[in-house]
């Protein structure tokens, strides 16, 4: 195998062909998955989580491979995923036109979230020093997920309650995507967005908790006026309209289901049964901005 010193090198030894498709996927991970970073294994470029490769890239002959490490745990409904080992998939480029960056982001999202294959095994090397668990605990929470939920131990208990209610619908009626959380500590809004993406401006709704109400956001609401006939959506903003939920029964009335499919339709996301996205916590970057502001 050819060693190459960094990420550059690997792509300017690619036959030129190749080299332009990499160069978009190159673009398209450091927008939609900026937590990665690049290197080379295997004599292949990759972005890592850590020292774990979590997709790569592949100059073949007639085409360029985007793969994924977790790629058999994913879910692809449009059957873009090509390969039959144990865990690694990959999409077959054969130019920058073949690229659809919904369907590769997407794919993008849930290999980050899940990680590489064997980074899930680390633990168990040391099983036998740790505790068993208890019968019927729940599984330890991530880090994203404690810290969601010191958020909304931020607000009154029945605020807190209707948050967490409406979020477990939330997560049902939206597999797959994932869940950016974004902390407004001076206006006291705790904004939880579902997005096919990492990026909580290519989200399909919010989920915010305001200091006396819960609202439920779409991001192009303002086009979903034909889905609302009783004129539910508030509002002024150029995009964005919200409805104020007063109970989690609240969600599962017909005009807020026909807003979910009308908002679904219109931003083209297509939804895979049991798929779990991941929770990404933005609020330290926020806090970071604001310290530099």
């Amino acid at each position: 195998m050819k060693a190459y010193p960094n990420f550059d090198a690997y792509l300017k030894d690619q036959p030129r062909a190749n080299q332009s498709v990499i160069r978009a996927l190159r673009a398209l991970v450091k927008r939609a998955a900026p937590t990665l970073e690049e290197a080379v294994k295997y004599s292949n470029g990759c972005w890592v989580q850590g020292k774990y490769p979590i997709a790569y890239v592949y100059a073949a002959e007639d085409h360029t491979q985007f793969g994924f490490m977790a790629g058999s745990k994913l879910a692809d409904p449009k059957g873009l995923l090509g390969g039959n080992g144990r865990f690694v998939r990959h999409v077959k480029l054969r130019s920058v036109r073949d690229i659809v960056e919904r369907d590769l982001v997407a794919l993008l999202a849930q290999a980050v979230a899940l990680g590489h294959p064997a980074a899930k095994k680390a633990p168990a090397a040391s099983a036998a020093r740790t505790k068993p668990a208890r019968r019927g605990a729940a599984p330890a929470a991530t880090d994203a997920e404690k810290q969601l939920a010191s958020y909304f131990a931020r607000y009154e208990p029945a605020i807190a309650r209707l948050g967490k209610a409406l979020r477990a619908k939330l997560r049902a009626r939206l597999p797959g995507l994932n869940e950016i959380v974004y902390l407004y500590e001076k206006q006291d809004v705790l904004l939880v967005t579902y997005s096919p993406t990492v990026n909580g401006y290519e989200g399909l709704c919010s989920l915010g908790l305001h200091p006396h109400e819960v609202r439920l956001s779409f991001g192009q609401g303002a086009q979903l006026s034909k889905s609302d006939p009783t004129k539910l959506l508030k509002g002024s903003g150029k995009t964005v309209r919200h409805v104020v939920l007063r109970s989690a029964a609240d969600f599962d009335r017909t005009e807020i289901a026909a807003l979910m499919t009308a908002a679904l339709k219109l931003a083209k996301v297509r939804l895979a049964s049991g798929a779990k996205g991941a929770v990404i916590s933005r609020a330290e970057t926020q806090k970071r901005r604001a310290s530099r502001a």
